[in-house]
């Protein structure tokens, strides 16, 4: 008799040229490659599984499907990883930096350059370990499937405003346009910070912490805020010669499925609106989201917090009777108008309202009003709590 189980062999890590599963413990299972159509074809190999029920296949071609299956126990399909160690690390270099690879096909795989250093880790799959700080924005295609970010305790910066150029976020998730196919992206970020840039009198408003390219959005994207990890919005510019101060960008924003795991996401402060002696102060800009997105946001604990306003600026002069300028709103802690907020432990808090600036011989500014804790449909469980921002 054949025994009939229904416990299929599950993948749990891949990279390009390895394949790690689970299956039975001390079983002996066969792999092969498969055809476009998906008929197995060429060599049948075996390799045995440990005490565990785990092995790891090495030496596969990249982006290409196999089959591993067990008489008894069922069989998967899967396809080795679109991009390989280099590929990732070269996402994170610096103009000009060289990015080497050691050439193995096997879980010793390693690719680095002055940024960072990607390994494979104990499931199988692609992990980055940053060296220093990176002070550019870096993009994220949509086709590295999981991959884990280690910051090391430093910090990503998106590109700060300037004349010519609107503040970037530090984390870009976008569509690779070179590529036929587009699994998506799930990153898990852990031990240090991933910050949106600042705001420019030019380009007032600062950026999201992580972001997704305008125009260009992935097919998929996922982020995990593991242990330690903290994603701020960039920060609005203080206003100028009358105008309004910039607002700040959320900790994360885009069609970006959201979890966080104990981790911190933040929006960005407004920047305060702009004195005038004679004229009309500036309003004080609006604090960014802590999480805006229209996917669903679970939270593990942690904390969620929208961005404080800036202040209204004030009306100087002695003879200007023009109102001081409104203080901003505080941002959301999550606005996910159109997903499911399940906190579980965490703490989300709607960020503070800026206060409305004075005038000499006018009415002051009103204030702003302080950020919602929430939008969207909110499960608080095991002391989740979710508080608006002070008004």
């Amino acid at each position: 008799t054949v025994e009939i189980t229904d416990d299929n062999p599950v993948i749990t890590g891949k990279t390009a040229h390895t394949l790690t599963f689970k299956g039975r413990a001390n079983e002996t299972y066969e792999y092969q490659e498969l055809d476009a159509q998906g008929t197995p074809t060429g060599k049948v190999l075996t390799i045995l599984t440990d005490g565990d029920g785990k092995a790891t296949i090495t030496g596969l071609k990249k982006a290409t499907p196999y089959q591993i299956s067990h008489k008894k126990y069922g069989s998967v399909n899967g396809k080795t990883a679109l991009v390989d160690a280099k590929d990732i690390a070269k996402q994170f270099a610096d103009v000009g930096d060289q990015t080497t690879t050691n050439g193995n096909t096997d879980k010793n795989e390693t690719a680095s350059n002055k940024n960072v250093e990607v390994t494979v880790d104990d499931n199988g799959n692609y992990k980055v370990t940053l060296k220093k700080d990176i002070d550019h924005t870096v993009e994220i295609p949509d086709i590295w499937e999981n991959v884990k970010i280690d910051l090391g305790g430093h910090t990503i910066t998106g590109d700060k405003a300037d004349d010519n150029n609107a503040a970037k976020p530090g984390l870009v998730f976008k569509k690779d346009d070179t590529a036929t196919e587009h699994p998506g992206t799930n990153l898990e970020i852990v031990n240090g910070t991933i910050k949106g840039g600042d705001g420019s009198s030019a380009h007032p408003d600062g950026a999201a912490g992580v972001g997704e390219a305008a125009g260009s959005k992935p097919s998929q994207a996922g982020i995990t805020v593991g242990a330690n990890a903290v994603i701020k919005g960039g920060n609005g510019a203080d206003g100028e010669n009358g105008s309004n101060g910039g607002n700040g960008g959320s900790g994360i924003e885009g069609t970006i499925g959201t979890t966080v795991n104990g981790g911190s996401v933040s929006g960005g402060n407004g920047g305060k609106g702009s004195d005038s002696a004679t004229g009309t102060p500036g309003n004080g800009g609006n604090g960014g989201s802590g999480i805006k997105t229209d996917k669903d946001v679970v939270i593990n604990g942690g904390t969620i917090t929208g961005g404080n306003a800036g202040n209204g600026g004030n009306a100087t002069g002695e003879n200007n009777t023009n109102p001081g300028g409104s203080g901003g709103n505080g941002g959301s802690g999550v606005n996910s108008s159109s997903g499911k907020i399940d906190n579980n432990r965490g703490t989300i808090t709607g960020g503070d309202a800026g206060n409305g600036g004075s005038s000499e011989k006018g009415n002051g500014g009103t204030g702003g009003n302080g950020g919602s804790g929430s939008i969207g449909e909110t499960n608080n469980t095991n002391g989740g709590t979710t508080t608006g921002g002070n008004g």
